[in-house]
């Protein structure tokens, strides 16, 4: 029987694969939710999900409502790529910070 079997591998969990772990909260961090309304299908959802860096990096606060909405912002043309590629060619959709809807010329 080896040692090391019973051992937690905390420093082996590559990108995150084997679960999430929350990270440490700030005093400064912006704590919010990413969710993703209208995609009938769950695998469209799933497609959006891993399209987009605000709901990877949801555990990982940013330290200002801008910087949230810097990342909504970013998370544009990745989304806009994940729609074309499940053949939805006219998406009609937004995002919001906060309730206030968050455009890409926001970003400016």
């Amino acid at each position: 029987m080896c040692a090391c079997a019973s051992a937690p591998r905390a420093g082996f969990d590559f990108f995150g694969l084997f679960g999430e772990e929350k990270a440490e909260p700030r005093p400064d961090a912006v704590a919010y939710e990413a969710s993703f309304t209208g995609a009938d299908d769950g695998k469209l959802e799933q497609t959006l999900k891993d399209a987009a860096n605000s709901w990877r990096l949801r555990l990982e606060s940013p330290a200002s409502g801008i910087g949230l909405a810097r990342r909504v912002v970013a998370d544009y043309p990745r989304l806009t790529d994940a729609l074309w590629a499940a053949a939805i060619t006219t998406p009609d959709g937004g995002a919001s910070v906060a309730g206030v809807a968050v455009t890409p010329k926001d970003a400016a």
